[in-house]
């Protein structure tokens, strides 16, 4: 499928794409998905 294809694209356009699917998901899982108490992160920093 092309749409899976990411060598047909810029790296700049896959990052892109990348990043704002992450945000995406955390915004809809904080937005009532998950139970409450819990909430999603695009990342997390967890020193050695």
């Amino acid at each position: 499928m092309p749409v899976h294809d990411w060598s047909r694209v810029e790296s700049g356009v896959f990052h892109d794409f990348h990043t704002a699917w992450i945000t995406e998901i955390r915004n809809a899982l904080n937005c009532g998905v998950l139970p409450e108490g819990y909430y999603a992160l695009a990342e997390l920093y967890c020193p050695n």
